[in-house]
């Protein structure tokens, strides 16, 4: 086994995954597989989840269920539903004796529970709450993922920020509210005193007009983003335009407010999209208010226009430009807006000749890994924001941490120069049409039979209901924006791919 454990951890990702298919006549050795469900490697994750499937140890399928905290697509997502139908017998059984511990990860239990088409395992819970009897966060928030209207009417008593959570939840991504409807004015109350955030949040999730002026009246409060989007639900286009148009307003919530006013009215939110690229925002105010815009009908079109003849900051040209580029979305006429308001230099792809790439080879053999690791660092190139080297850096790209030695140097230069023709599997690009026409794209990073959770390429996720998705497919177009190294001297260039090139390789 100590061979095989060291197989296990090669920069190959073949080489693991065949090791670990290995492990499927010794599924005993939860430790190994444990790892292996951590893999950056899809391939290597759905050999581990599918081999854990033959264990006989109820804790094996939490061990399964760890793969939910990667990236998932349609492959580990079915390999993982099998493998919690054919532990059944071994940890539900276990988990109704209290054995069998998921502890706070309710979106595991509810994965399970989902997969094995027994959402009636949760009437034990439901009745030991009715009771009185003190539950955990994890086993209130699985009741607002998977339980019944009539199931929910057990949280409205309840105080706990976990209930309160687990309501918005069944509202927000299954439309489901508790039964008992006369009821949850006194709850919505309680949680406005309490939980500000949480009793916003359900003024619109329940339709609950007669608190409308509180909800207003909280859009220049610190919950503001709860309200605002409440106020949207409501149909309250007013209300927003008021503060997002108000000079004197806290810029957060004109900003808050004009990101929910994109909900209801996408031109009225462009309009005020335009004017507030032109404040001191933060670049993740650009994001949210690029990003929500970019999904609704008629918002590219609609910022388009409101840009014309502004003077926008090149930063903030820039990361808007950044994100509509890796959207997925064709939006060139706004990429030229953003382009001309913010008075940016044109990029266009750098193209090399086959020869041109193999003298560049000879050079990258003799680069400074180094001084390309500064490069890689730079604020401008963003390349520490989606991809992670030895876990520092960020989860929306892959993990280049053993990069140079599965990939050889001349396919790391096409990777950086034509990004959208060498996507690696398990980061393409999803866009989803909505049934109201909306757009949502991003990588989808788990999904069960009630909802999606989608990534965009500033890292929010959205949780996007099931129900909701009129349909799906695969976008050509890379994450990774085309022309990002266009602004690099040769010699930094060089450095660069010879940094890249190093990583994972032994000394």
């Amino acid at each position: 086994m100590d061979l095989l454990g060291k197989l296990m951890v090669s920069p190959d990702q073949r080489i693991r995954a065949a090791a670990t298919r290995l492990l499927y006549h010794q599924h005993q050795n939860l430790t190994l597989l444990s790892t292996a469900v951590k893999d950056p490697h899809p391939r290597v994750r759905r050999e581990a989840v599918t081999t854990l499937g033959q264990a006989s140890d109820p804790k094996a399928v939490l061990i399964a269920l760890q793969v939910l905290q990667q990236p998932m697509d349609t492959f580990l997502d079915f390999a993982l539903w099998r493998t919690c139908r054919l532990l059944e017998p071994q940890w539900l059984p276990a988990f109704q004796a209290g054995s069998l511990d998921f502890g706070e990860d309710a979106d595991a239990l509810a994965f399970a529970l989902q997969a094995i088409e027994r959402p009636e395992a949760l009437a034990p819970l439901v009745t030991m709450i009715r009771q009185g009897n003190a539950h955990n966060g994890a086993m209130l928030r699985l009741i607002g993922k998977i339980g019944s209207s009539a199931d929910l009417q057990a949280l409205i008593p309840l105080r706990q920020t976990d209930a309160g959570l687990a309501l918005i939840e069944a509202a927000e991504i299954r439309g489901i509210l508790p039964a008992k409807t006369a009821s949850i004015q006194e709850a919505c109350a309680r949680w406005l005193k309490t939980s500000p955030e949480i009793g916003l949040r359900l003024i619109g999730l329940w339709n609950l007009t007669e608190f409308l002026d509180t909800a207003v009246q909280a859009l220049t409060s610190p919950h503001s983003t709860a309200a605002a989007f409440s106020v949207a639900e409501l149909g309250q286009a007013n209300a927003l335009i008021q503060v997002a148009k108000d000079p004197k307003a806290k810029l957060a919530h004109r900003v808050t407010t004009t990101v929910a006013l994109a909900n209801i009215s996408p031109s009225e939110a462009a309009n005020n999209t335009a004017q507030l690229l032109q404040e001191p925002i933060s670049l993740a105010n650009v994001d949210s208010l690029i990003g929500n815009l970019l999904r609704k009908k008629g918002g590219i079109t609609a910022l388009t226009s409101a840009l014309h003849g502004q003077s926008i900051d090149a930063k903030v040209a820039i990361q808007a430009t950044r994100f509509v580029e890796t959207s997925g979305l064709a939006a060139p006429k706004l990429t030229v807006a953003l382009t001309k308001a913010g008075a940016l230099p044109a990029t266009s792809p750098q193209n090399l000749t086959n020869t041109q790439i193999t003298a560049l080879l000879v050079q990258v053999a003799k680069g400074d890994a180094k001084r390309g690791k500064t490069i890689y660092g730079r604020e401008a190139l963003a390349c520490v924001v989606c991809h992670a080297i030895d876990g520092h850096g960020g989860v929306i790209g892959p993990d280049l941490s053993s990069i140079g030695a599965s990939a050889p140097a001349d396919y790391l230069i096409q990777s950086l120069l034509k990004p959208s023709e060498k996507i690696k599997e398990g980061y393409r690009l999803s866009l989803l049409t909505l049934n109201n026409g909306d757009v949502i794209s991003g990588t989808i990073t788990s999904e069960d039979q009630s909802v999606l959770v989608v990534r965009n390429a500033a890292g929010q996720e959205s949780r996007v209901p099931a129900s909701t998705i009129k349909s799906r497919h695969t976008s050509p177009i890379s994450m990774m924006p085309s022309g990002l190294t266009a602004s690099l001297r040769e010699d930094e260039w060089i450095d660069l791919i010879a940094y890249l090139a190093s990583l994972g390789k032994l000394e």
